[in-house]
């Protein structure tokens, strides 16, 4: 299986660098320190997973994830900040991070993260095919809980 590729981005040079070669090892990492460098290298290479700050000069983590809504749906984002707080925390998971750090960060933590966003859960089908009740009524049949995203 190929490398998944991660986007780092922060205007502090130093966490960009270090976080991308802690996981080089597993993933393909780019870097970027900006706003625009992050959207140029996204519209240039496919990303699975961003992780950014949320306070950068000129536009700032929250632009980036808005953007990727719009562009780039099914990138995962992941954020950081120096600057936590309960409020920022539920700004970033109303925007749609799917988590939030605080730094100093723990790089094992985030490699853990990333590694869960990679594992295989379930299955996924394409069933463009099939009428949505017939759908519903196998899944019925399971007797399991799921979540249908149609």
């Amino acid at each position: 299986m190929s490398k998944k590729n991660i986007l780092i981005v922060d205007d502090e040079k130093n966490i960009v660098l270090s976080l991308s070669d802690f996981l080089e090892a597993d993933y393909n990492c780019f870097r970027a320190f900006s706003y625009d460098e992050a959207i140029e290298i996204m519209i240039k290479n496919p990303v699975d997973v961003v992780i950014s700050d949320v306070r950068m000069p000129g536009k700032t983590g929250f632009d980036l994830i808005r953007w990727l809504k719009e562009n780039r749906p099914k990138v995962k984002t992941i954020m950081m900040t120096a600057y936590g707080s309960d409020s920022v925390k539920r700004a970033i998971r109303k925007e749609g991070a799917i988590f939030y750090f605080e730094k100093p960060i723990d790089y094992n933590e985030i490699k853990n993260i990333i590694e869960h966003i990679f594992s295989p859960r379930g299955f996924t089908a394409d069933l463009s095919g099939m009428d949505l009740i017939d759908m519903l009524q196998i899944l019925g049949f399971s007797g399991k809980d799921c979540t249908v995203n149609v």
